[in-house]
């Protein structure tokens, strides 16, 4: 299994979480004939309609290949990466890519909904929606509406995703119930059963995380 992560170019911060490149050998056929390679980018959800063209709303529990969004841009981009010579190639691809589409984009999404994804991530998926909504000047109605068609779920679900992966990126670094005390989990039984809802197992089945940052140099 070959890995190789690194963070986007600067103009790409706060839409583009990160890439991975990837190469894996299995020597037997798992959901693919035993072998599989590619290159993964970590999408902000407000950054959909500025890279993509749509808001993320309208690709929310559906699978949509790249060719629907981009046209004739997709194949062109998949030979660019193919034939690039290696993952720090495919990587200034990627950034060429994106900032191409930064640039003709209108806009990343409208402003109220930019600012509650800010407030979300800010205070690690713990803000509530009544306070979201306060902050915004806005009903809860209209926030949950805007949020759900800019980001592709409600806020309430937004923030219980991003509590999780906050506590997830810092397994390992302290005991669990310090963790779902922190992360304002009402116990660890409770972290426990957020992980085994939303990831399919519990934290002790997951290894220790440590993002490397950025891979190039």
């Amino acid at each position: 299994m070959r890995l190789v992560r690194a963070r986007p170019h600067p103009e790409l911060a706060g839409l583009v979480a990160g890439y991975a490149d990837f190469e894996q050998h299995s020597g037997r056929p798992v959901r693919h004939e035993g072998s599989a390679a590619g290159v993964q980018l970590d999408l902000e959800p407000p950054a959909a309609r500025a890279l993509l063209g749509v808001p993320a709303g309208e690709l929310a529990n559906r699978t949509v290949g790249l060719s629907d969004l981009l046209g004739a841009r997709a194949d062109r981009l998949a030979e660019r990466l193919h034939g690039a010579a290696g993952s720090q190639e495919r990587f200034a691809v990627l950034d060429e890519e994106l900032r191409r589409a930064l640039a003709g984009a209108r806009g990343v999404c409208r402003p109220d909904t930019l600012r509650a994804w800010s407030l979300i991530r800010a205070s690690g998926g713990r803000i509530r929606v009544d306070e979201l909504a306060s902050a915004l000047g806005c009903s809860r109605r209209h926030l949950v509406n805007r949020f759900a068609e800019d980001v592709g779920a409600p806020p309430k679900v937004a923030a219980r995703l991003v509590r999780f992966e906050t506590v997830r990126r810092r397994l390992g670094s302290a005991p669990l119930a310090r963790l779902a005390a922190e992360a304002g989990y009402a116990d660890q039984s409770h972290l426990s059963r957020e992980f085994s809802a939303l990831a399919g197992a519990p934290p002790t089945a997951f290894p220790f995380v440590q993002d490397g940052g950025d891979a190039r140099a």
